[in-house]
């Protein structure tokens, strides 16, 4: 009697044993469906340019960014809005926050604008160089920006932008000279919920605080 009895139990225990196994299974395999889709939706981002600004943005969470703005280096073209919404996406973002690493909102010259040698650096203070040509850059933004992108790199300065020719001359050495320094102004629309400007300059609306990784010319 005894025996048989414990022999029911073993059976029920392996039973709900049995169960357990099974829905924490169910739970793995739904959790594994679950974060490949997010995966491949956040990472499926269709490309647009508008306007000479490429935008990324992802049709599945109804998500857009403001990449970079590709100037033609006409004094004419020094003032850009940036879109509201692409391809029926509002742009949330300004800057790229989803390939790594980040970065922030870039305004590109044109090639010509690059001597052989020259490179993009985020400061100009090692190289003790003022005579440079202040590149100013207006940029609209409307009221779906929520978000500025950082650089994971070097967030502090991201959006501080200098061209810098490096030079090589007969006595082997090295010369670098500022060439050009981008400068931002912003205009932000007042139906904003996020950000606000104030003498070109970008503030965070809830906060009141100075979005600092943009060079504004100081």
């Amino acid at each position: 009697m005894n025996e048989q009895k414990s022999a029911q139990t073993s059976m029920v225990a392996f039973a709900v044993t049995a169960k357990i196994l099974i829905i924490c299974a169910a739970v793995l395999v739904l959790i594994f469906i679950l974060l490949l889709f997010v995966f491949t939706a956040y990472s499926d981002y269709d490309s647009v340019t508008v306007q000479n600004i490429d935008y990324e943005y992802n049709r599945t969470f109804k998500k857009a960014f403001a990449d970079a703005y590709f100037w033609n280096g006409s004094r004419d073209s020094m003032e850009l809005t940036v879109a509201d919404s692409v391809e029926g996406t509002d742009v949330t973002c300004l800057g790229n926050p989803s390939s790594g690493p980040t970065h922030a909102f870039l305004i590109n010259l044109p090639d010509e604008m690059y001597p052989e040698g020259s490179f993009l650096a985020s400061s100009a203070e090692e190289y003790n160089d003022e005579d440079y040509e202040t590149l100013v850059f207006t940029v609209n933004i409307g009221k779906n920006i929520s978000e500025i992108a950082e650089d994971e790199i070097s967030p502090e300065k991201c959006g501080y932008q200098y061209v810098i020719d490096e030079s090589q001359g007969e006595d082997g050495n090295y010369t670098y000279d500022v060439i050009y320094r981008i400068v931002y102004r912003f205009n932000v629309d007042p139906a904003s919920e996020y950000f606000y400007s104030e003498d070109g300059r970008l503030y965070g609306k809830s906060s009141g605080e100075l979005v600092d990784i943009f060079d504004y010319g100081d």
